[in-house]
């Protein structure tokens, strides 16, 4: 075999490794994704069930939250508002989280959906209730959520 074959060989298998490393690295970039997505989805369910079972273990903080989100929140003391505040902003902070992961497309649109409605809601049970004070959240987030929440209809 000349020296000219074996070179084009050569040059065929280096060209072939190239080829299956650059399949290899796209197959465990695809796989880092994924597993940057579950870990995204699985710490926005985690701190939402944290939440949440903050408002199971206490009734009375439960009631008031359940007040809040029916309209009546201007029936709750300042203490009671206070409280209720600490979970709106948790929730907020939850909110601002997904909007961030959704940006860089850590989470699909169809996950950011589910929150953008509560965003929504929210947005609009603040409003009507100065006693809750500012929301703590990233500027870009806020200007996000003030706009897309034009286009929601609650039927008010």
């Amino acid at each position: 075999m000349s020296m000219d074959k074996v070179n084009k060989w050569l040059t065929l298998l280096a060209n072939l490794g190239v080829l299956a490393g650059i399949i290899f690295l796209a197959v465990e970039l695809q796989q880092n994704t994924n597993a940057s997505r579950t870990d995204a989805y699985l710490q926005l369910n985690q701190e939402t069930l944290e939440v949440r079972s903050w408002l199971v273990a206490d009734d009375e903080l439960r009631r008031n939250y359940e007040e809040y989100l029916r309209g009546n929140s201007s029936q709750l003391d300042q203490d009671e508002i206070s409280e209720l505040s600490w979970i709106i902003r948790s929730f907020y902070s939850i909110y601002d989280s997904a909007y961030y992961f959704n940006s860089l497309g850590i989470i699909a649109d169809s996950e950011w959906d589910r929150f953008a409605d509560a965003v929504c809601r929210q947005n609009r049970l603040i409003s009507e209730d100065s006693r809750i004070g500012p929301i703590q959240m990233s500027d870009e987030f806020a200007t996000f959520s003030i706009e897309m929440c034009k286009q929601f209809d609650f039927g008010l």
